[in-house]
């Protein structure tokens, strides 16, 4: 869970549903982000999620090796990873945060390591 400091919306990764949800303050559903599969813009299992510096929403996909990068209104922009053990691969990994400068930490559980990714490595 995480809330935005942008638009003041609260950001919950829903892992069975393969989505991301967001609601206003209140409780009242704003957008789901994504939908379940493989392909760019679909989420499999995403286990975590954060919101960096510029409000967008990054989403730790367990079921796809990979973090899915959406702005504020839910479009896709770009994803990173891949299923692998070498740098820039993911093995199920189940966490991500986002640092003040866009530096990108997960952690890549099977691989039994954090991997810090850039933020330009998003774009």
């Amino acid at each position: 869970i995480a809330v935005s400091a942008t638009n003041g919306l609260i950001y919950v990764s829903d892992t069975a549903n393969h989505r991301v949800q967001c609601f206003t303050p209140e409780g009242a559903l704003v957008r789901a982000i994504g939908e379940a599969g493989t392909g760019p813009g679909q989420l499999k299992f995403p286990y975590s999620m954060a919101l960096g510096p510029d409000g967008t929403c990054y989403a730790c996909e367990y079921g796809n090796h990979r973090i899915s990068r959406f702005d504020l209104y839910g479009k896709f922009m770009s994803s990173f990873g891949g299923p692998g053990r070498s740098l820039g691969e993911f093995n199920d990994p189940r966490g991500v945060a986002i640092a003040a400068d866009g530096t990108v930490d997960v952690a890549d559980t099977e691989n039994h390591r954090i991997q810090r990714i850039p933020a330009g490595a998003f774009a």
